[in-house]
């Protein structure tokens, strides 16, 4: 009796594992990706590891990514090459309103940084993968 209690257990988690996992790709394919404020509440700003912060993270076509940076930061989507220097002329994409919702359309590895004031450096970047 206890096996069949064990077994329906392990059944029960795995059929609620592939069901959330069902609901999450059907609602990125359907434009309700999740929406992901960088930083939390410490936002877009020097200071933080924003590496860190999206480790563990499963970012997918769809979801979205709110930066949140005080008057006169930016945030910029930036190539690999330029992530490397902190360079943020020609940037793919660029906002200095304060608060950006970016939304993430295309897979592949995706890289941020924080344009101005020279804050890439200090940590004011990040880069993610998008499955």
């Amino acid at each position: 009796m206890a096996k069949l209690l064990i077994w329906e257990f392990i059944c029960c988690i795995i059929f609620i594992n592939v069901l959330l996992g069902s609901i999450q790709t059907i609602r990125a394919a359907a434009g309700h990706g999740v929406v992901y404020s960088v930083g939390d509440d410490n936002g877009w700003t020097f200071g933080h590891d924003y590496n860190a912060w999206a480790k563990g993270k499963k970012f997918h076509r769809g979801d979205i990514l709110v930066f949140r940076f005080e008057e006169g930061y930016s945030v910029d989507e930036v190539t690999a090459e330029k992530l490397e220097t902190c360079d943020n002329t020609d940037a793919i994409f660029s906002d200095i309103s304060g608060e950006a919702h970016i939304p993430l359309r295309t897979t592949g590895v995706h890289y941020f940084i924080g344009g101005a004031f020279a804050l890439c450096p200090d940590g004011m970047n990040m880069t993610i993968t998008v499955r």
